[in-house]
C-alpha cells in the first residue's frame, strides 16, 4: 500500500480521496496482534546490509579559535555550513528568541556591506543556494557555491557573523518581522500544535523554549541585549565550519585562515560557550486541549526519553521505524486519519518520541485509543520471527537512507553538523556498523526501558467529543486542562 512507504519523520497521506473516505461511516476492524502486523508489510527477502558509508573527516583549529571539519568529495561545487553555538539552550527564558532575532539581523548590513540589498545581491550572484535557521542548540548558516566563489563565500560569512552593524532602526524593524513570522507559523495547525506539545512535554527545561521566543520575551529584548549577546556568542571560537568539496584540504585551510584571522579591533573572546544546565522533566500523564477549534482535530502524544548511549540511540531509531510502520498500517487500514508522523527528536541533552496525527472530529476517540494502544504494545514487544524480520528490514531501509541522502555535498556537510551536535562527529563512521549489530533483543530492551505508556503527554488542537471551549476562542486563548 502507498501509505506503508511513508514512515519515520515524514508526513503520510494515502491520497486525495482521503477526506471523502474519512466522512464515510466506518466499521472498526478487529485489532490484529502486533506480531501479525509486523509480518504484513513485506515478505521480500533483502540482502544482508553491509556498512559501506564513510566520511573521511579532516579537522583543524585556526589561531582565531575557529574549528574546521572538512570532507574531500568529487563535485563541481563547495558546500559550507558555518555553525554558531547559540539558540534557546544558550538563552535566558525571559529573552528567548534572541538568537533567532540575531540570525535575521546579520543580513541587515555590515561595515563593508552597508545594506541588506548589497548582501542579498552578493548571495544572488553566488547562485542563491543558501539558507540559515535557528535550532534549539545551534544557528547554522549554509551555502553551496561553485569553486571560484569558495573564498568570497567564506569572506561573506566572516563579515556577517562577526562584523554586523546591528543598527537600532533595523533592530526595531526586525522585531516586528520576527513576530509576524511567528504568527505565520502559528497559523499552521501542525507547527502550532508541535510547538505547544514540546512546551508541555519538556516544561521546566530549556529544551521547552521555542526558537522564535514568545511575544513577551521578544518585547523585552532591547538593542543593548542584542549587542551584548552578539558580541559574546558570535565569535570564531564559538563557530565551527563544516565544508565538503573537491578542493585540497591545505587550500581550504589557507582560505579560511586568510578570511577568519583574529579581529584585533573587536577583541574576540576565546571562550567556547556551553549550554545552560538541562534537567529533563519526568514523564507524567497529562492531557491538554488547546483553545482553538480548527476544521479537523490535530493530536500529538509522546514521552520524554533521557540521554542514551550511542548504541541505545541507534536501537531507538530502529524502534521508531517499527512504531511508524505498525501504527500507520493500522490507522490507514481503518481510514481513521489521513496524516501521521512518528518523530524521534534526539540530542545529547535528551530525546523524545512523539506521534502526530490529524483526523475529523468523529474519528478522534478511535485515533486517540489506537495510539495509546500502540504505545502499550511497543512497551510489551516480545521476541518473535516477525520481529526479527522487521528489525532486519528497518536496518536495511535506514542504511540505504543515509547512503542515498549523502550523495549530495550539502547533505554531507549537514550530516557532519548533526553528528557533531550529537557529541561525536566521528560517530558518523561507526553508525552503520552499530546499526548492523542492532538485535531484536536490543530493540525490546530500549522499548521496555524508555517507553512509558501510562505517563504520556497528550496535546489536542481542536475540540474532542465531551469538551466545550469558550465562545469565540482564539489561538492565543489559555489552555484548558480537563478535570
Amino acid at each position: 500500500m502507498e501509505e506503508d512507504k511513508l514512515v519515520g519523520d515524514s508526513s503520510m497521506s494515502p491520497g486525495d480521496s482521503a477526506p471523502k473516505r474519512l466522512l464515510e461511516p466506518l466499521k472498526e476492524a478487529k485489532k490484529p496482534s502486533l506480531e501479525k502486523r509486523l509480518k504484513e508489510p513485506s515478505e521480500v527477502q533483502l540482502s544482508k546490509p553491509k556498512p559501506d558509508f564513510k566520511l573521511d573527516i579532516r579537522e583543524k583549529q585556526l589561531e582565531s579559535g575557529l574549528k574546521i571539519y572538512y570532507v574531500h568529495a568529487q563535485a563541481d561545487a563547495m558546500a559550507i555550513i558555518a555553525n554558531v553555538n547559540a539558540g534557546p539552550l544558550y538563552e535566558m527564558a525571559a529573552k528567548s528568541g534572541i538568537s533567532h532575532l540575531i540570525e535575521h539581523m546579520v543580513y541587515k548590513g555590515t561595515k563593508r556591506r552597508l545594506s541588506r540589498e548589497e548582501i542579498y545581491s552578493e548571495l544572488w550572484l553566488f547562485g542563491d543556494d543558501n539558507d540559515a535557521e535557528t535550532t534549539k542548540q545551534s544557528v547554522p548558516f549554509g551555502i553551496k557555491v561553485i569553486l571560484e566563489d569558495f573564498e568570497p563565500a567564506l569572506d561573506l560569512f566572516s563579515d556577517l557573523l562577526y562584523c554586523s552593524t546591528m543598527g537600532k532602526k533595523e533592530f526595531e524593524d526586525e522585531k516586528v518581522l520576527v513576530k509576524e513570522e511567528q504568527n505565520n507559523w502559528d497559523e499552521k495547525p501542525k507547527l502550532y500544535l508541535l510547538n505547544r506539545f514540546y512546551e508541555r512535554l519538556l516544561a521546566g527545561s530549556p529544551l521547552a523554549l521555542c526558537e522564535f521566543g514568545t511575544d513577551e520575551s521578544l518585547s523585552s529584548i532591547t538593542h543593548a541585549d542584542v549587542m551584548e549577546f552578539y558580541a559574546r556568542m558570535f565569535t570564531p571560537a564559538n563557530t565551527t565550519l563544516f565544508i565538503v568539496g573537491p578542493k585540497p584540504f591545505e587550500e581550504v585551510i589557507d582560505a579560511a585562515e586568510k578570511v577568519f584571522k583574529p579581529n584585533v579591533e573587536r577583541g574576540f573572546s576565546s571562550k567556547v560557550n556551553t549550554p545552560n544546565v538541562i534537567a529533563l522533566p519526568k514523564n507524567s500523564s497529562k492531557k491538554i486541549v488547546l483553545g482553538k477549534d480548527p476544521l479537523n482535530i490535530h493530536l500529538a502524544i509522546g514521552n520524554v526519553i533521557p540521554p542514551v548511549s550511542p548504541e541505545e540511540g541507534v536501537a531507538l531509531k530502529v524502534l521508531s521505524e517499527i512504531f511508524g510502520l505498525t501504527t500507520s498500517a493500522r490507522i490507514f487500514a481503518n481510514s481513521i486519519a489521513y496524516e501521521l508522523a512518528i518523530i524521534l527528536d534526539a540530542s545529547i541533552y535528551g530525546n523524545s518520541l512523539c506521534v502526530y496525527t490529524t483526523s475529523n472530529h468523529g474519528n478522534y476517540q478511535r485515533m486517540h485509543d489506537l495510539i495509546f494502544d500502540e504505545f502499550r504494545q511497543l512497551k510489551n514487544l516480545k521476541p518473535s520471527k516477525a520481529l526479527e524480520k522487521r528489525v532486519s528490514d528497518c536496518k536495511t531501509a535506514l542504511r540505504k537512507q543515509i547512503i542515498l541522502e549523502n550523495t549530495d555535498i550539502d547533505v554531507k556537510a549537514q550530516t557532519m553538523l548533526e553528528f557533531w551536535l550529537g557529541g561525536d562527529i566521528h560517530f558518523v563512521n561507526k553508525y552503520l556498523e552499530i546499526l548492523e549489530k542492532v538485535t531484536p533483543e536490543q530493540v525490546i530492551a530500549v522499548a521496555q526501558k524508555y517507553i512509558e505508556p501510562d505517563a504520556l503527554t497528550e496535546v489536542v488542537l481542536g475540540t474532542p467529543p465531551g469538551y466545550s471551549l469558550p465562545p469565540a476562542t482564539q489561538i492565543s486563548a489559555p489552555l484548558i486542562d480537563p478535570k
